[in-house]
């Protein structure tokens, strides 16, 4: 996973049944912010 394939997560999540996002922690800045405490992700 990179932040580059923000918009590609985005889409499989918002088309995945069942999940919930919230405009903080799922933003493009939260993705980032996460990748960067987990750079294994």
């Amino acid at each position: 996973m990179a932040a580059e394939n923000f918009r590609e997560v985005i889409s499989l999540w918002e088309n995945t049944a069942g999940m919930g996002l919230n405009p903080y922690d799922d933003s493009e800045e939260g993705l980032r912010r996460y990748l960067a405490r987990n750079p294994s992700t």
